[in-house]
């Protein structure tokens, strides 16, 4: 009977062993997934501040260009004087379309003509730092 008794207690510490190992395993794997929930918390929040900086820099500029498209309308509502307005109508009334919209974009300082590079006042001081 005590043989029994014994076989019985070291089965008893066997299981409690064995629901020990079980639960230390259990704990340790929602350890290492609670850390690479961590980490992957810090990673989306690094890329959302990444994103947002983006964001920031983008409204900041569209901001910029807003301003520079209203700056240029309002200079371009300013009335001229009657002899400019004719000049300015003579010189544009035997374009087709798209040569008066570049025209007038031209003249109002919103776009710039590509120098040519066998044009005379083009600087070739500067072709490498495109070409390299």
């Amino acid at each position: 009977m005590k043989r029994r008794q014994q076989l019985v207690h070291v089965d008893a510490s066997s299981i409690t062993e064995a629901k020990q190992r079980a639960l230390l395993e259990e704990h340790l794997s929602l350890e290492v997934k609670r850390r690479q929930d961590a980490v992957y918390v810090e990673k989306s929040r690094t890329a959302e501040a990444k994103q947002r900086a983006l964001l920031e820099e983008h409204l900041r500029l569209e901001e910029i260009c807003r301003q520079q498209v209203a700056i240029a309308v309002l200079a371009g509502l300013q009335p001229e004087p009657p002899r400019i307005e004719k000049e300015l109508a003579e010189r544009y009334a035997n374009m087709s379309l798209a040569d008066r919209a570049f025209g007038i974009l031209k003249d109002l300082g919103m776009i710039e003509e590509t120098p040519i590079p066998s044009g005379h006042d083009y600087d070739h001081s500067k072709d490498d730092e495109f070409c390299s």
